[in-house]
Order: C-alpha cells, then structure tokens, then sequence
C-alpha cells in the first residue's frame, strides 16, 4: 500500500503459494486472496511515473503473477486482462527471443547473461501457461524455447536451474533427467540449496 509495488516477493509469490496450498486442501482466506489478486492484476496495468505501464518493467514479477494463477477460475475482466499481460509480454521480447532483465535483476551478484535467460525462462512459462489467449503468444513462445536450447551458459545460480528444469517439463519432456540431475548435483551437503556456487 505505501510503495505501489508489485515485486516478485511481495506479490506474484504471496499470490501463487496461497492458491497452491489452497489446492493441496489448506485452509486459506479465499476472500484475501481474490482481492490481492484484484489488486496486483490491476496495478501491473497502471502507469508508472516515468511512463508506461508497472508490469512491463516488471516481466518477471508479471510472469510469476500468471504462472501463480494455474487452474484458477477468472471473471471475463481479468480474462481481459491477461489477454493484455500476454501482448505487453510479448512487445518486450527482443527480436533474438530473449527479455532483458527488468527491475533490480540486472544488479544481482551473477553475471548479466545468466539473468537474461532467467528473465527469458520466466517469460516463456508464463507464456506457456497463457496458451492462446494471443496470437502472438505461441510464436513468441516458440522462439524463447529456441533461444534457451541453443544456451550454452553454465550458470551459476540454482534459479536458472531450476526454471530449466521447469522449462523442461513443460516443453521438452526428454530433458527432464537432465535437469533433475544437475539440480540433485548442486545440492549441499546439509540437505539445502545455495541461490549461487558452483
């Protein structure tokens, strides 16, 4: 309420964990969550003061708002306003398919190619989970699947992993065991995941 944001901490992943548990039978306050998504939906299609809209500063934490509405059931204005997530997504998208980091990404302790495909991933997902709901959607989504195969980056941190693997399961199935293991590779010893190591 004080600072307007709509960051991936402070709302895309309150958002996804509270329907998550819901959908794993926890008991949740439903009526806290329609109106957090009320708000972070229409917040990331107001303008920032500099111009333009929240959410196209913000792919990442807009991704993860839309990743975190998997199965839920939407009024046709948020339909509405996904079709319009999905076309602002794709108008950032550089021609070679990749999304440049937005936000404070690009200050992160890892270098500046890592962050881009992780920002690059985020986006896909998020595509990939909006299906149709554009024309566009597939085509773009086509061309960041592309880019991220054709990776060649060893990658510092376990998130780029991660949404590897997540990339994996959701288009290209045979790669799964290979992202599994590099996962299970990184574990330490104590049982925990480091955000970055080697």
């Amino acid at each position: 309420e004080k600072k307007g944001c709509v960051s991936c901490h402070h709302t895309a992943f309150l958002i996804w964990s509270h329907r998550e548990a819901a959908q794993a039978g926890f008991k949740i306050d439903g009526k806290k969550l329609e109106e957090w998504t009320a708000w972070a939906f229409a917040e990331q299609l107001e303008e920032h003061e500099k111009g333009g809209t929240i959410g196209e500063r913000n792919i990442e934490g807009l991704a993860q708002l839309i990743l975190g509405q998997q199965d839920a059931k939407h009024s046709d204005e948020q339909r509405g306003m996904l079709e319009r997530f999905a076309k602002l997504m794709i108008s950032k998208q550089e021609k070679d398919g990749a999304w440049k980091a937005g936000g404070q990404l690009p200050s992160q302790k890892r270098p500046k190619p890592e962050t881009e495909e992780v920002s690059t991933m985020w986006a896909c997902l998020a595509l990939n989970e909006l299906g149709d709901l554009a024309d566009e959607v597939g085509e773009s989504r086509v061309r960041a699947a592309k880019m991220m195969a054709q990776s060649e980056l060893k990658a510092s941190s376990t998130e780029w992993h991660v949404l590897r693997l997540l990339m994996a399961k959701s288009i290209a199935k045979r790669e799964v065991p290979r992202w599994i293991d590099a996962l299970l590779a990184r574990q330490n010893k104590d049982g925990g995941w480091s955000w970055v190591g080697d």
